[in-house]
Protein backbone atom coordinates (compact mmCIF):
# COMPACT_ATOMS: atom_id res chain seq x y z
CA UNK A 1 0.00 0.00 0.00
CA UNK A 2 1.52 3.35 -1.06
CA UNK A 3 1.78 6.37 1.18
CA UNK A 4 -1.07 8.10 -0.63
CA UNK A 5 -3.41 5.15 0.00
CA UNK A 6 -2.31 5.02 3.66
CA UNK A 7 -3.09 8.73 4.03
CA UNK A 8 -6.52 8.33 2.47
CA UNK A 9 -7.35 5.23 4.52
CA UNK A 10 -6.25 6.87 7.78
CA UNK A 11 -8.32 9.96 7.00
CA UNK A 12 -11.37 7.80 6.27
CA UNK A 13 -11.04 5.88 9.55
CA UNK A 14 -10.59 9.12 11.50
CA UNK A 15 -13.64 10.69 9.87
CA UNK A 16 -15.77 7.64 10.64
CA UNK A 17 -14.62 7.72 14.26
CA UNK A 18 -15.54 11.37 14.61
CA UNK A 19 -18.97 10.75 13.13
CA UNK A 20 -19.81 8.07 15.71
CA UNK A 21 -19.77 10.51 18.63
CA UNK A 22 -23.29 11.76 19.45
CA UNK A 23 -23.59 15.42 18.60
CA UNK A 24 -26.33 17.90 19.17
CA UNK A 25 -26.56 21.51 18.15
CA UNK A 26 -28.38 24.34 19.91
CA UNK A 27 -31.87 25.03 18.68
CA UNK A 28 -32.86 28.45 17.52
CA UNK A 29 -34.90 30.56 19.85
CA UNK A 30 -38.49 29.82 18.97
CA UNK A 31 -41.50 31.30 20.72
CA UNK A 32 -42.77 27.77 21.40
CA UNK A 33 -40.63 24.64 21.80
CA UNK A 34 -42.37 21.29 22.01
CA UNK A 35 -40.88 17.85 22.72
CA UNK A 36 -42.48 14.55 21.83
CA UNK A 37 -41.19 10.98 22.13
CA UNK A 38 -41.30 8.05 19.72
CA UNK A 39 -40.66 4.39 20.59
CA UNK A 40 -41.13 1.43 18.27
CA UNK A 41 -42.48 -0.56 21.24
CA UNK A 42 -45.12 2.05 22.10
CA UNK A 43 -48.79 1.23 21.68
CA UNK A 44 -50.28 4.68 22.27
CA UNK A 45 -51.41 6.21 18.97
CA UNK A 46 -53.84 8.73 20.40
CA UNK A 47 -53.99 12.38 19.34
CA UNK A 48 -52.02 13.32 22.44
CA UNK A 49 -49.32 10.63 22.45
CA UNK A 50 -45.64 11.28 23.01
CA UNK A 51 -45.65 13.41 26.13
CA UNK A 52 -43.13 11.16 27.92
CA UNK A 53 -40.57 8.53 26.76
CA UNK A 54 -42.35 5.62 28.46
CA UNK A 55 -43.66 2.93 26.12
CA UNK A 56 -47.13 3.48 27.54
CA UNK A 57 -47.10 7.14 26.54
CA UNK A 58 -44.70 7.52 23.58
CA UNK A 59 -45.92 7.59 19.98
CA UNK A 60 -45.17 4.47 17.88
CA UNK A 61 -44.00 6.45 14.82
CA UNK A 62 -42.98 9.87 13.60
CA UNK A 63 -46.28 10.29 11.76
CA UNK A 64 -48.34 9.72 14.91
CA UNK A 65 -46.10 12.21 16.74
CA UNK A 66 -46.76 14.81 14.03
CA UNK A 67 -50.50 14.10 14.28
CA UNK A 68 -50.30 14.69 18.02
CA UNK A 69 -48.42 17.94 17.48
CA UNK A 70 -50.95 19.16 14.91
CA UNK A 71 -53.81 18.57 17.34
CA UNK A 72 -52.20 20.35 20.28
CA UNK A 73 -50.36 23.13 18.43
CA UNK A 74 -52.22 24.17 15.26
CA UNK A 75 -50.15 27.37 14.90
CA UNK A 76 -46.90 25.83 13.66
CA UNK A 77 -45.14 28.80 12.07
CA UNK A 78 -43.43 29.97 15.27
CA UNK A 79 -42.93 26.57 16.92
CA UNK A 80 -40.03 24.15 17.01
CA UNK A 81 -40.98 20.54 17.46
CA UNK A 82 -38.29 18.15 18.68
CA UNK A 83 -39.05 14.44 18.28
CA UNK A 84 -36.89 12.06 20.31
CA UNK A 85 -36.50 8.50 18.99
CA UNK A 86 -35.84 5.52 21.23
CA UNK A 87 -33.24 3.15 19.70
CA UNK A 88 -34.72 0.61 17.32
CA UNK A 89 -35.63 -0.15 13.71
CA UNK A 90 -38.40 1.95 12.19
CA UNK A 91 -40.20 1.78 8.86
CA UNK A 92 -41.49 5.11 7.64
CA UNK A 93 -43.73 6.24 4.80
CA UNK A 94 -43.30 9.68 3.23
CA UNK A 95 -43.76 12.45 5.79
CA UNK A 96 -45.20 15.76 4.61
CA UNK A 97 -43.19 18.71 5.85
CA UNK A 98 -45.07 21.91 5.12
CA UNK A 99 -43.95 24.91 7.10
CA UNK A 100 -42.77 22.73 9.97
CA UNK A 101 -39.80 23.54 12.14
CA UNK A 102 -38.70 20.05 13.09
CA UNK A 103 -35.76 18.51 14.92
CA UNK A 104 -35.25 14.73 14.95
CA UNK A 105 -32.83 13.16 17.40
CA UNK A 106 -32.12 10.04 19.42
CA UNK A 107 -33.45 10.12 22.97
CA UNK A 108 -30.58 11.27 25.24
CA UNK A 109 -28.69 8.72 27.34
CA UNK A 110 -30.13 5.76 25.41
CA UNK A 111 -27.97 2.95 24.05
CA UNK A 112 -28.16 1.51 20.56
CA UNK A 113 -28.91 3.08 17.18
CA UNK A 114 -31.99 4.55 15.54
CA UNK A 115 -32.38 3.02 12.07
CA UNK A 116 -35.13 4.35 9.79
CA UNK A 117 -35.97 2.48 6.61
CA UNK A 118 -37.88 4.61 4.14
CA UNK A 119 -37.93 4.95 0.36
CA UNK A 120 -38.80 8.66 0.55
CA UNK A 121 -38.77 9.98 4.14
CA UNK A 122 -39.63 13.66 3.64
CA UNK A 123 -41.62 15.61 1.04
CA UNK A 124 -43.39 18.96 1.03
CA UNK A 125 -46.81 17.65 0.06
CA UNK A 126 -49.49 19.85 -1.48
CA UNK A 127 -47.53 22.83 -2.77
CA UNK A 128 -50.65 24.98 -3.10
CA UNK A 129 -50.38 25.93 0.60
CA UNK A 130 -46.83 24.95 1.46
CA UNK A 131 -45.42 28.48 1.53
CA UNK A 132 -44.20 28.72 5.13
CA UNK A 133 -40.49 28.53 5.99
CA UNK A 134 -39.14 25.08 6.80
CA UNK A 135 -36.39 24.16 9.23
CA UNK A 136 -35.35 20.50 9.42
CA UNK A 137 -32.62 19.35 11.82
CA UNK A 138 -31.57 15.68 11.84
CA UNK A 139 -29.17 14.46 14.53
CA UNK A 140 -27.74 11.03 15.35
CA UNK A 141 -29.99 8.94 13.08
CA UNK A 142 -29.40 6.31 10.39
CA UNK A 143 -31.52 6.26 7.21
CA UNK A 144 -31.34 3.17 5.00
CA UNK A 145 -32.96 2.05 1.73
CA UNK A 146 -33.86 5.61 0.77
CA UNK A 147 -34.32 7.01 -2.71
CA UNK A 148 -34.13 10.62 -1.50
CA UNK A 149 -33.92 11.70 2.11
CA UNK A 150 -35.66 14.93 1.13
CA UNK A 151 -37.58 15.65 -2.05
CA UNK A 152 -39.46 18.89 -2.35
CA UNK A 153 -40.09 22.02 -4.33
CA UNK A 154 -38.95 25.06 -2.42
CA UNK A 155 -41.78 27.49 -1.96
CA UNK A 156 -40.26 29.30 1.02
CA UNK A 157 -36.91 29.68 2.82
CA UNK A 158 -35.43 26.27 3.56
CA UNK A 159 -32.85 25.34 6.22
CA UNK A 160 -31.60 21.78 6.62
CA UNK A 161 -29.01 20.47 9.08
CA UNK A 162 -27.80 16.87 9.01
CA UNK A 163 -25.47 16.03 11.89
CA UNK A 164 -23.84 12.73 12.88
CA UNK A 165 -26.20 10.89 10.56
CA UNK A 166 -25.75 8.09 8.03
CA UNK A 167 -27.58 8.06 4.68
CA UNK A 168 -27.66 4.90 2.54
CA UNK A 169 -29.73 4.50 -0.64
CA UNK A 170 -32.11 1.80 -1.75
CA UNK A 171 -29.91 -0.85 -3.44
CA UNK A 172 -32.57 -1.28 -6.14
CA UNK A 173 -32.12 2.32 -7.27
CA UNK A 174 -28.50 3.06 -8.21
CA UNK A 175 -29.58 6.48 -9.50
CA UNK A 176 -30.67 7.80 -6.11
CA UNK A 177 -29.72 11.28 -4.89
CA UNK A 178 -29.66 12.11 -1.18
CA UNK A 179 -31.34 15.54 -1.31
CA UNK A 180 -33.45 16.86 -4.20
CA UNK A 181 -34.73 20.45 -4.07
CA UNK A 182 -36.88 21.69 -6.95
CA UNK A 183 -37.70 25.13 -8.25
CA UNK A 184 -38.85 27.86 -5.85
CA UNK A 185 -42.12 29.73 -6.22
CA UNK A 186 -42.77 32.59 -5.95
CA UNK A 187 -39.39 34.23 -6.33
CA UNK A 188 -36.02 32.74 -5.50
CA UNK A 189 -34.97 31.38 -2.13
CA UNK A 190 -31.58 30.21 -0.97
CA UNK A 191 -31.33 26.57 0.06
CA UNK A 192 -29.26 26.39 3.25
CA UNK A 193 -27.84 22.96 4.03
CA UNK A 194 -25.30 21.89 6.65
CA UNK A 195 -23.91 18.35 6.67
CA UNK A 196 -21.66 17.75 9.66
CA UNK A 197 -19.93 14.63 11.00
CA UNK A 198 -22.04 12.41 8.77
CA UNK A 199 -21.62 9.55 6.29
CA UNK A 200 -23.30 9.64 2.89
CA UNK A 201 -22.57 6.54 0.84
CA UNK A 202 -23.29 4.94 -2.54
CA UNK A 203 -25.70 7.49 -4.03
CA UNK A 204 -25.34 7.08 -7.79
CA UNK A 205 -26.55 10.60 -8.63
CA UNK A 206 -24.65 12.39 -5.92
CA UNK A 207 -25.30 14.12 -2.65
CA UNK A 208 -27.80 16.77 -3.69
CA UNK A 209 -29.57 18.54 -6.51
CA UNK A 210 -30.77 22.10 -5.96
CA UNK A 211 -32.18 24.33 -8.66
CA UNK A 212 -32.01 27.22 -6.20
CA UNK A 213 -28.93 29.15 -5.07
CA UNK A 214 -27.14 26.98 -2.55
CA UNK A 215 -25.55 27.87 0.78
CA UNK A 216 -23.79 24.60 1.66
CA UNK A 217 -21.47 23.56 4.48
CA UNK A 218 -19.96 20.06 4.59
CA UNK A 219 -17.67 19.47 7.57
CA UNK A 220 -16.08 16.34 9.11
CA UNK A 221 -18.05 14.16 6.74
CA UNK A 222 -17.37 11.12 4.55
CA UNK A 223 -18.87 11.08 1.05
CA UNK A 224 -18.20 7.59 -0.29
CA UNK A 225 -19.50 6.70 -3.74
CA UNK A 226 -19.04 3.42 -5.59
CA UNK A 227 -16.34 3.43 -8.22
CA UNK A 228 -18.87 2.45 -10.89
CA UNK A 229 -21.40 5.12 -9.92
CA UNK A 230 -20.36 8.30 -11.70
CA UNK A 231 -22.86 11.03 -10.96
CA UNK A 232 -22.90 13.98 -13.34
CA UNK A 233 -22.08 16.07 -10.29
CA UNK A 234 -22.15 15.17 -6.62
CA UNK A 235 -23.25 18.69 -5.68
CA UNK A 236 -25.84 19.53 -8.31
CA UNK A 237 -26.19 23.29 -8.22
CA UNK A 238 -25.49 26.26 -10.47
CA UNK A 239 -24.62 28.98 -7.96
CA UNK A 240 -24.03 29.65 -4.29
CA UNK A 241 -21.54 29.38 -1.45
CA UNK A 242 -19.86 25.99 -1.05
CA UNK A 243 -17.67 25.22 1.97
CA UNK A 244 -16.10 21.77 2.39
CA UNK A 245 -13.79 21.29 5.38
CA UNK A 246 -12.19 18.30 7.15
CA UNK A 247 -13.99 15.96 4.77
CA UNK A 248 -13.20 12.82 2.79
CA UNK A 249 -14.67 12.48 -0.72
CA UNK A 250 -14.00 8.99 -2.04
CA UNK A 251 -15.12 7.93 -5.51
CA UNK A 252 -18.02 9.08 -7.64
CA UNK A 253 -18.13 11.63 -10.42
CA UNK A 254 -17.61 15.37 -10.71
CA UNK A 255 -18.19 17.66 -7.76
CA UNK A 256 -19.57 20.89 -9.29
CA UNK A 257 -21.07 21.49 -12.73
CA UNK A 258 -20.62 24.79 -14.58
CA UNK A 259 -21.81 27.64 -12.39
CA UNK A 260 -20.91 30.73 -10.39
CA UNK A 261 -19.78 29.90 -6.87
CA UNK A 262 -17.77 30.99 -3.89
CA UNK A 263 -15.92 27.77 -3.03
CA UNK A 264 -13.77 27.03 0.00
CA UNK A 265 -12.01 23.66 0.32
CA UNK A 266 -9.88 23.11 3.42
CA UNK A 267 -8.20 20.18 5.17
CA UNK A 268 -9.99 17.69 2.94
CA UNK A 269 -9.15 14.75 0.67
CA UNK A 270 -10.64 14.08 -2.77
CA UNK A 271 -9.70 10.64 -4.10
CA UNK A 272 -10.73 8.24 -6.84
CA UNK A 273 -13.21 10.53 -8.57
CA UNK A 274 -13.84 9.94 -12.28
CA UNK A 275 -15.68 11.99 -14.87
CA UNK A 276 -15.72 12.41 -18.64
CA UNK A 277 -16.08 16.14 -17.96
CA UNK A 278 -14.50 18.34 -15.30
CA UNK A 279 -14.50 17.73 -11.54
CA UNK A 280 -14.89 21.39 -10.50
CA UNK A 281 -16.21 23.79 -13.17
CA UNK A 282 -16.36 27.41 -11.97
CA UNK A 283 -17.25 30.48 -14.03
CA UNK A 284 -16.70 33.99 -12.68
CA UNK A 285 -16.22 32.44 -9.27
CA UNK A 286 -13.85 32.47 -6.32
CA UNK A 287 -11.96 29.35 -5.26
CA UNK A 288 -9.90 28.98 -2.09
CA UNK A 289 -8.08 25.67 -1.47
CA UNK A 290 -5.97 25.11 1.65
CA UNK A 291 -4.25 21.95 2.86
CA UNK A 292 -6.15 19.57 0.57
CA UNK A 293 -5.13 16.37 -1.22
CA UNK A 294 -6.37 15.44 -4.70
CA UNK A 295 -5.36 11.89 -5.57
CA UNK A 296 -5.99 9.28 -8.27
CA UNK A 297 -8.62 11.42 -10.01
CA UNK A 298 -9.31 11.00 -13.72
CA UNK A 299 -11.25 13.43 -15.89
CA UNK A 300 -11.83 13.96 -19.58
CA UNK A 301 -11.38 17.72 -19.13
CA UNK A 302 -9.50 19.66 -16.44
CA UNK A 303 -9.83 18.57 -12.86
CA UNK A 304 -10.42 22.23 -11.97
CA UNK A 305 -11.66 24.61 -14.66
CA UNK A 306 -11.56 28.31 -13.67
CA UNK A 307 -13.21 30.50 -16.30
CA UNK A 308 -12.57 34.05 -15.06
CA UNK A 309 -12.72 34.88 -11.36
CA UNK A 310 -10.04 34.40 -8.72
CA UNK A 311 -8.39 31.42 -7.05
CA UNK A 312 -5.88 30.63 -4.32
CA UNK A 313 -4.29 27.23 -3.70
CA UNK A 314 -1.98 26.74 -0.72
CA UNK A 315 -0.26 23.84 1.04
CA UNK A 316 -1.96 21.20 -1.08
CA UNK A 317 -1.03 18.03 -2.98
CA UNK A 318 -2.08 16.86 -6.46
CA UNK A 319 -0.87 13.28 -6.91
CA UNK A 320 -1.57 10.59 -9.50
CA UNK A 321 -4.26 12.56 -11.33
CA UNK A 322 -4.97 12.50 -15.05
CA UNK A 323 -6.84 14.94 -17.30
CA UNK A 324 -7.17 13.58 -20.83
CA UNK A 325 -7.43 17.05 -22.36
CA UNK A 326 -5.89 20.40 -21.42
CA UNK A 327 -4.44 20.37 -17.89
CA UNK A 328 -5.24 19.43 -14.30
CA UNK A 329 -5.87 23.10 -13.51
CA UNK A 330 -7.12 25.30 -16.33
CA UNK A 331 -7.17 29.08 -15.97
CA UNK A 332 -9.03 31.09 -18.61
CA UNK A 333 -9.20 34.86 -18.18
CA UNK A 334 -8.66 34.47 -14.45
CA UNK A 335 -8.03 37.81 -12.73
CA UNK A 336 -5.52 36.24 -10.39
CA UNK A 337 -4.60 32.79 -9.15
CA UNK A 338 -2.09 32.42 -6.34
CA UNK A 339 -0.54 28.96 -5.91
CA UNK A 340 1.96 28.42 -3.10
CA UNK A 341 3.57 25.58 -1.15
CA UNK A 342 1.78 23.08 -3.36
CA UNK A 343 3.09 19.89 -4.97
CA UNK A 344 2.08 18.34 -8.29
CA UNK A 345 3.10 14.70 -8.84
CA UNK A 346 1.89 13.71 -12.30
CA UNK A 347 2.73 11.19 -14.98
CA UNK A 348 5.09 12.24 -17.76
CA UNK A 349 3.34 14.36 -20.37
CA UNK A 350 0.56 15.51 -18.06
CA UNK A 351 0.16 19.29 -18.08
CA UNK A 352 -0.38 20.44 -14.52
CA UNK A 353 -1.53 24.01 -15.20
CA UNK A 354 -2.86 25.40 -18.48
CA UNK A 355 -2.87 29.18 -18.30
CA UNK A 356 -4.73 31.22 -20.94
CA UNK A 357 -4.97 35.01 -20.66
CA UNK A 358 -4.72 34.95 -16.88
CA UNK A 359 -2.55 36.21 -14.04
CA UNK A 360 -0.75 33.39 -12.23
CA UNK A 361 1.39 33.88 -9.14
CA UNK A 362 3.46 30.93 -7.96
CA UNK A 363 5.73 30.36 -4.96
CA UNK A 364 7.50 27.27 -3.64
CA UNK A 365 5.91 24.73 -5.96
CA UNK A 366 7.16 21.12 -5.69
CA UNK A 367 9.68 22.20 -3.06
CA UNK A 368 10.54 18.61 -2.12
CA UNK A 369 10.39 17.17 -5.63
CA UNK A 370 13.05 16.97 -8.37
CA UNK A 371 10.59 17.62 -11.19
CA UNK A 372 8.77 20.90 -11.36
CA UNK A 373 5.09 21.15 -12.37
CA UNK A 374 4.50 21.88 -16.03
CA UNK A 375 2.65 25.05 -17.01
CA UNK A 376 1.55 26.01 -20.50
CA UNK A 377 1.55 29.74 -21.03
CA UNK A 378 -0.77 31.31 -23.58
CA UNK A 379 -0.75 35.09 -23.09
CA UNK A 380 -0.53 34.77 -19.30
CA UNK A 381 1.40 36.90 -16.87
CA UNK A 382 3.21 34.46 -14.61
CA UNK A 383 4.99 35.75 -11.52
CA UNK A 384 7.14 33.79 -9.10
CA UNK A 385 9.19 30.64 -9.46
CA UNK A 386 9.13 26.93 -8.93
CA UNK A 387 7.42 25.83 -12.14
CA UNK A 388 8.46 24.71 -15.58
CA UNK A 389 6.70 27.00 -18.06
CA UNK A 390 5.98 25.72 -21.56
CA UNK A 391 4.76 28.19 -24.15
CA UNK A 392 2.50 26.50 -26.76
CA UNK A 393 4.42 28.09 -29.64
CA UNK A 394 7.70 26.91 -28.14
CA UNK A 395 6.38 23.37 -27.93
CA UNK A 396 5.44 23.37 -31.63
CA UNK A 397 8.83 24.82 -32.59
CA UNK A 398 10.67 22.14 -30.64
CA UNK A 399 8.65 19.44 -32.38
CA UNK A 400 9.51 20.89 -35.83
CA UNK A 401 13.23 21.11 -35.00
CA UNK A 402 13.23 17.54 -33.69
CA UNK A 403 11.50 16.30 -36.85
CA UNK A 404 14.04 18.09 -39.08
CA UNK A 405 16.96 16.58 -37.17
CA UNK A 406 15.47 13.10 -37.56
CA UNK A 407 15.01 13.61 -41.33
CA UNK A 408 18.59 14.86 -41.77
CA UNK A 409 20.02 11.93 -39.87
Amino acid sequence: MGWTHILIYSFLVLSLAIAQAPQRGPLQQWSVQIQLYVDQLATNSSDTCGQTPSTADACPSLQTALNSFAQTHPNISDSMLTVWFAPGNYTQSAITLCGLNLTLDQTPTTLGAVVISSFLPFVNGDTSFCTLPLTLNIYNLNFVSINNLIQMDQFAPLDIAIVNTTLQPNPANPGAVAIAIGAPYPGSHVTRISIISSNIVHFGNGVLISINPLDLLIDRTVLHMNANQFAMTQLGASSGNIVITNTMVDGGGGMLAEGTYNVTLANSTFAGLSSADTIFYLTRSTLDITNCTFGNISSGLPLIDMDHGQCAIASSLFSGNMAEQQGLLMLVGTDSCNISDTTFVSAAGQVDIMCIGSVLNTARLNSNQVAQPSITNDKCRINGNGAQSIHPQHTILLLIITLLIVLVL
